[in-house]
């Protein structure tokens, strides 16, 4: 809302006149909030603060979504790491059909997940009124599949790099961002259940760092059953940012 807006730029204008951001505080959280693929979506301290690149998962999982030709059941769509919920909305609000379920070991992320898709189910014509479930639990877990879609956006940063961050990323979550030695550990988890709960012809998209990806291809296909095609594609400023692992339609 317009009056939302001007008391968040009054708050941020008297802010920078008295010195910047103490600590380093991320701007997001100052203001209470943060614009991702059209949706106001609240954040704070408990979730990852939604970045602009990962609007190409929702792209990704909106293309698989669109190339769904069974008339028999809706696609189910299971976000991985939900924290405020900002991919599964963004799914959510574009694909009025699919079942949308966001799941997220933080419970305190999962909070803002819920007020998010309390203040957007608001409008009366939001297909968000139709449910997004959202469930706490480790990656897979405690999801039932079979799922026909699964987008991530894991902690993917490599341990000895944390410190390195900028302070503001460094005020973020550490378990949003921390991905072990070398960034994958969560990958490589997310990889071996993913198999054990996507749908024949099912989509596995995963955010990660451009450099990570040679290796991160390799880890799919070593580590998921029926793989068909593991590709990369590339975000707005032509670096490798999503994987893509697509599986057999049959597996018989």
């Amino acid at each position: 809302m317009l009056s939302d807006w001007i008391g968040r730029t009054f708050f941020l204008r008297c802010t920078v006149e008295r010195g910047g951001f103490p600590g380093g505080e991320p701007l997001a959280y100052i203001v209470g909030g943060r614009e991702f693929y059209g949706l106001d979506l609240e954040v704070n301290e408990n979730a990852l603060i939604p970045r602009q690149e990962s609007e190409l998962l929702v792209e990704l999982a909106l293309e698989r979504i669109a190339s769904w030709d069974d008339a028999r059941r809706a696609p189910t769509v299971v976000d991985v790491g939900t924290g405020s919920g900002a991919i599964a909305l963004a799914v959510a609000t574009c694909a009025r059909s699919a079942r949308i379920v966001g799941v997220d070991i933080s419970r305190g992320a999962l909070e803002v997940a819920v007020i998010n898709r309390g203040r957007l189910s608001e409008r009366g014509d939001s297909p968000i009124r139709n449910g997004v479930e959202f469930i706490l639990g480790d990656m897979l877990t405690a999801v039932a599949g079979p799922a026909d879609v699964i987008v991530s956006n894991p902690p993917y940063i490599p341990s000895g790099t944390l410190d390195s961050l900028a302070v503001e990323v460094r005020r973020e979550p550490r378990i949003a961002l921390d991905g072990g030695a070398d960034g994958l550990d969560h990958f490589r988890r997310l990889t071996r259940h993913a198999s054990e709960i996507l749908s024949p012809g099912g989509t596995l998209i995963v955010e990660l760092m451009p450099e990570q990806m040679d290796a991160a291809m390799r880890l799919a296909r070593m580590n998921m059953r029926d793989v068909a095609s593991v590709s990369s594609r590339l975000d707005m400023m032509g670096r490798r940012r999503a994987l893509i692992v697509e599986t057999r339609e049959s597996r018989f």
